[in-house]
């Protein structure tokens, strides 16, 4: 999903939340919401989100630019305990479009060139230890002029990374060999990843269809119920099965180990699902992200919905963490909406619904 999609999106959810408000209001009604805690994420004034994942250690990262044009990457625990790490100057002139981190706390960072129209050929990856925090050294991905904008780390601990510029997807090894992966639809412009044991799922802006890279090399188209609409994530199920959500046709989708696609229609209509999640336990986990909402698909694949945190709105980002807790990401408005700032919910998921 795009930025700009996202910013058109949260000015349509705020209006959209103050009406349902307005209208219990008025009908003497109350309006119910998971119970979560809401807390701001330690960024610097005036940065914004650029992505986020959850690492293996646990903790739920994401990466960030300041106003000044400053990358770094933040995380926070499930008791609420965040940090921040600013990597400029080892990283000025790039943003940091992915990351994901090891059980040992090494991140993988994806690297693109900032501002993305700007001449580089620097663009591509690097490996820090977030706990040593020593210097950052960048790798270029082939020639270095695509843009890294995705990473799904391996059970190895190899990367693989997709490129939006060259649609295509690099697998890098520990020992830094990489191999690149051409998609054969030049203009998909891949922007995000997961992998199974059978192969590499990849998402891209072209609508209505999804890449399966073998291990081998070998691709193959996997087409959408509705063709026109934009996917959001992924996400892989213990099972092997793959979910995403299609934005615009407001239903989630699965990809079965079989191949076997299903959709199941998201109970509140126009909500625009977009973040994804899977837990240890096969729940599916969603944002709706035009209607402050967070959805489920339960092991028995019934669907259901519920508003988050009144103080969230628009929720970008979902992830099933440990302890069966859940972290949203998203927008706490202030002043009337004149400025917001992001903040992160963490959601028990025994009681979200």
């Amino acid at each position: 999903m795009t930025t700009l999609n996202r910013t058109a999106a949260t000015s349509r959810a705020f209006i959209s939340i103050a009406s349902a408000l307005a209208a219990c209001v008025a009908a003497s009604c109350t309006v119910k919401s998971v119970p979560g805690t809401v807390t701001g994420l330690p960024l610097p004034s005036g940065a914004a989100i650029e992505a986020s994942s959850l690492g293996q250690d646990g903790r739920l990262w994401f990466t960030y630019m300041g106003d000044d044009g400053d990358p770094g990457i933040g995380s926070i625990g499930i008791a609420g305990d965040g940090s921040t790490i600013e990597l400029a100057p080892m990283a000025y002139g790039f943003s940091i479009d992915d990351i994901a981190v090891t059980p040992a706390g090494m991140a993988w960072l994806a690297l693109a060139c900032h501002p993305e129209d700007s001449p580089c050929s620097n663009s591509g990856y690097a490996r820090f230890p977030v706990a040593k925090r020593t210097t950052l050294k960048i790798r270029r991905i082939g020639r270095g002029g695509g843009i890294p904008d995705g990473v799904w780390l391996d059970s190895d601990g190899s990367a693989w990374i997709s490129d939006r510029r060259g649609s295509a997807v690099t697998h890098v090894r520990l020992d830094g060999r990489q191999t690149t992966y051409l998609l054969p639809d030049p203009r998909f412009n891949p922007n995000g990843l997961v992998g199974t044991r059978r192969a590499i799922y990849v998402v891209g802006d072209e609508p209505g269809k999804i890449c399966l890279l073998t291990r081998t090399g070998a691709t193959r188209w996997i087409a959408m119920p509705d063709p026109k609409s934009r996917l959001s994530n992924l996400a892989a199920a213990p099972d092997g099965s793959v979910w995403v959500a299609e934005y615009d046709a407001n239903k989630i989708v699965s990809i079965g180990t079989d191949d076997a696609v299903r959709t199941y229609v998201v109970p509140t209509a126009n909500s625009q699902p977009d973040a994804i999640a899977v837990d240890s336990g096969g729940v599916v986990w969603f944002t709706e992200l035009d209607t402050d909402r967070i959805g489920q698909v339960t092991a028995d694949r019934t669907i259901r919905d519920a508003l988050l945190p009144y103080t969230l709105s628009s929720p970008i980002f979902v992830f099933a963490g440990p302890s069966q807790t859940l972290y949203v990401i998203g927008l706490q408005s202030h002043w009337l909406g004149l400025y917001r700032t992001f903040v992160v919910a963490r959601i028990p998921a025994a009681s979200a619904f």
